[in-house]
């Protein structure tokens, strides 16, 4: 079986990435690392909604930055607690190495990989999006009292980590999913 990656990302400074997962892991249990042909960026919030992230990097910083042709984009979902332990031996030496992959037979793993020792943690969720034009034409119309859509979606934020709200034909639903 021909094995290939779909993914592999190699920092020129791999000290400076393991502190930009250490310093979310402080803040953040998961996070979702969404990674590109051209950059690598996170863009997310903690649970309580007062801390918001906002990080880019471009493939400048990476001494090899790949994603299968065959995608757009790849959204790995990690437990930063997890990565931030098996980053714990990177150091600031400059010769030092650290190479962060996804096989096409195994991709709920990623594999880390640190001069003579490799590591692989699951990933929380895998989401990557192939490079297809759609066009949709979604038209929905709902009508809901402001006050009665203000305090359902507060009574879901007390049960709920993440709200969906779903538009059907003749009824809104709203679905709590998390925590």
């Amino acid at each position: 079986m021909d094995v290939r990656k779909i993914l592999e990302l190699t920092p020129k400074n791999p000290y400076a990435f393991k502190i930009l997962i250490d310093t979310i892991g402080g803040v953040l249990e998961e996070c979702d690392i969404i990674i590109k042909k051209d950059e690598v960026y996170i863009n997310t919030m903690d649970q309580s909604k007062t801390v918001g992230i906002n990080f880019k990097s471009s493939k400048k910083n990476y001494k090899k930055l790949y994603v299968d042709p065959k995608l757009d984009k790849f959204i790995l979902g990690l437990n930063l607690k997890y990565l931030s332990v098996a980053l714990k031996s990177v150091n600031n030496s400059p010769d030092y190495r650290l190479t962060l992959s996804i096989d096409s037979d195994k991709q709920n793993l990623l594999r880390i990989r640190q001069k003579n020792k490799i590591n692989r943690i699951k990933l929380i969720q895998v989401l990557s999006s192939a490079n297809v034009d759609i066009k949709l034409n979604i038209q929905v119309k709902a009508q809901m009292n402001t006050k009665y859509f203000y305090d359902t979606c507060r009574e879901v934020s007390h049960i709920s980590g993440k709200l969906e709200v779903r538009f059907l034909e003749d009824k809104i639903k709203f679905i709590g999913r998390g925590d």
